[in-house]
């Protein structure tokens, strides 16, 4: 398993850098969408296993474990990062435009 974590940094490494070279104001962009992850990521996992201590029962804890995890993750990257905020309500937008489109509206 750690073979695989050393090769897949290595290979986010190399197209982090070969982004840079393409585009050369992307690399702040990435640099904070990764930060931004790994906090959301932390953040999940650290209160997942938390919401876990008094849980006995093994489906109990994969349930209530997974649903903390992910909205929490969901959460975070919400609040942190503004480009996944503005792409969010463009999406939701798109889908009333075409509900008022559906309906006739």
């Amino acid at each position: 398993a750690w073979a695989g974590t050393i090769a897949f940094f290595i290979a986010m490494i190399n197209r982090l850098y070969f982004a840079a070279t393409l585009l050369p104001n992307i690399s702040q962009t990435i640099r904070r969408t990764l930060l931004c992850s790994v906090v959301a990521t932390s953040a999940g996992i650290a209160l997942g296993a938390f919401s876990i201590l008094r849980v006995e029962s093994v489906a109990g804890r994969l349930l209530v474990g997974g649903s903390v995890i992910a909205i929490v993750v969901t959460g975070a990257l919400l609040a942190l990062s503004p480009e996944l905020r503005a792409e969010g309500l463009r999406l939701f937008s798109s889908f009333n435009a075409r509900k008022r489109v559906g309906n006739g509206a």
